[in-house]
This record gives C-alpha cells, structure tokens and sequence, in this order.
C-alpha cells in the first residue's frame, strides 16, 4: 500500500491503523464523523502521529478506497466470468458485490457513498476505481470477441447499479430482499441484445 505521507515508507504500520480507523469511522458513522480527534482515539494514534501521517482525512479516505477497490472488482469478476451472456454475468457481478457489500456494509458506505462526499481526492481515487473496472469488463467482452456491447452501455449499466447501490446504503435497504431481484432486473433493463 502507498504511504500517506512522505515522511512514511509503504509499509508505514501508522498509516494501516489510520486507513482501518478511517475505513470504520467512514463506514459506520461517515466521513463527516473522521475528524482528527476521532481517528487519533479509533486508531490508538495521538493527534499529532495522524497530522504527521494523513496530509488530510480526503487523502486518507483516497487511500481506503484505493486499498479496498481490488477486493470490490474481484468480487465483481467471480460473478462476471461464470456467465456467457450479457444480463446473466452482468447480474452475477453486482450479485457478487452485493454479497461482499451485505457481508461489510462499512465497505459498502465507503466505496459508493462516502467517496462521493469527500473532497476531490477521494473523488479521484473512486474515478480510477470506475475506470479500471469499465477496463476489466471491456477487456473481457474484448478477449471473447464480443463486440455486441459498447463502452457507453458498459458505463451506463454500470453508473445505473452504483445509483441504486448509492440509493439503498444511504437509506439503510442495502440487505431488503428484494435488492437481489432489482439489481437482476436493472441489469435485464439494459440487455443490449433486446434492445
């Protein structure tokens, strides 16, 4: 993992305390709740250690979503790649996601709400997120020579399940059983060999 602050090397034991208070902090509270005072007592760190290491809570929230966006995308591509057709692994992606996300809700309110609400940095660092997974499943459809799905359904699909996603954390309906069938169905919605 890449250091916080140039003062640390990326193996810095300080900032993986800091990334895991603000991953708790964030994801059970919100960033709003991360001050320094907060993350200074959740991580076992004085106030002076997290002003030395975090240049600011943006760019310690950057960096644990950074940390946690490979295990989301994996999550994603254990679902994705047992599928052929379009609706049924794009469905069984989200699927996967959304058993990691029920699993770690804190997980769930860091990557697709709190990254939202924070400065540009976290921003940033959820932008490279989205671009790196809309390159796994370009790059999938690529290797099986499927050309039927174009990179802006890719994205729209996309941007379609992280709304709902977005919708269903912030109004606490992220385990409702039906979250299962509508992400089916919103994948359905956008089958492009229907449409």
């Amino acid at each position: 993992m890449e250091a916080l602050s140039a003062n640390c090397g990326a193996d810095c034991p300080t900032c993986a305390r800091l990334r895991t208070a603000m991953l708790h902090v964030a994801g059970t509270r919100g960033f709003e709740a991360a001050d320094v005072v907060t993350l200074a007592a959740e991580s076992g760190c004085s106030v002076q250690e997290v002003e030395v290491h975090a240049p600011s809570r943006d760019a310690l929230l950057a960096s644990v979503f950074d940390e946690i966006e490979p295990r989301i995308r994996a999550a994603f591509r254990r679902g994705f790649t047992a599928h052929r057709a379009w609706v049924p692994r794009f469905a069984a992606g989200a699927q996967s996601v959304l058993d990691l996300y029920q699993a770690e809700p804190w997980v769930a309110r860091v990557a697709e709400v709190e990254t939202r609400r924070a400065g540009p940095l976290s921003r940033a660092a959820r932008h490279r997120g989205w671009r790196l997974w809309c390159g796994f499943v370009l790059g999938e459809l690529a290797r099986e020579r499927d050309l039927s799905v174009p990179r802006t359904h890719v994205e729209v699909v996309g941007g379609a399940h992280t709304s709902l996603l977005f919708d269903r954390i912030t109004t606490g309906r992220l385990a409702a059983p039906d979250m299962r069938r509508d992400m089916f169905e919103l994948s359905a919605s956008f089958d492009p060999v229907a449409a």
